[in-house]
């Protein structure tokens, strides 16, 4: 006999868009969609505030991480980055999360890459603590759905 244990994968993959502006002080704003490798998909929300060298962008990103599941991104985490650029900017992050699913004191780390547009210093580089939101849904469970609808009409 042969005794299976079903393991969940972990990592995460986000992508949409980001705006942000700063002078000293500096703000953040993304909205968007989260899969994990356990087949869910959310709708992710972030905010952020701490310091930032002059800025304001508009930039589509990508966002890959090794945590347990999407929703250990509903957390409170720290960022740090940069971006550079003139009106064309490319950025990138590091995001530090705290994992409760790993157990205590464990962290997870995204890694996020950005293209977009913007205006300010030439380099940029900020710091911020960051706040994330999770709306959630799972791909299996609508394709289970959507089947047994199809399957009660015939």
């Amino acid at each position: 006999m042969i005794n299976a244990e079903q393991k969940k994968d972990s990592g995460t993959v986000v992508v949409g868009l980001n705006g942000s502006v700063g002078f000293g002080a500096g703000l953040g704003e993304s909205y968007g969609i989260g899969y994990d490798h356990n087949g869910n998909i959310r709708f992710v929300v972030g905010n952020s505030a701490g310091a930032a060298l002059p800025t304001a962008s508009v930039t589509g990103f990508i966002s890959v991480s090794n945590a347990s599941n999407i929703e250990a991104l509903k957390v409170e985490s720290i960022i740090v980055g940069a971006s550079g650029g003139e009106v064309v900017t490319f950025g990138g992050e590091v995001n530090i999360i705290p994992d409760k699913d790993k157990g205590k004191g464990k962290h997870s780390v995204a890694v996020t890459g950005q293209i977009g547009i913007g205006v300010g210093v030439p380099l940029e580089l900020h710091g911020e603590r960051s706040f994330g939101y999770v709306y959630s849904f799972n791909i299996y469970d609508i394709l289970i759905a959507g089947c047994d609808y199809i399957l009660d009409r015939v």
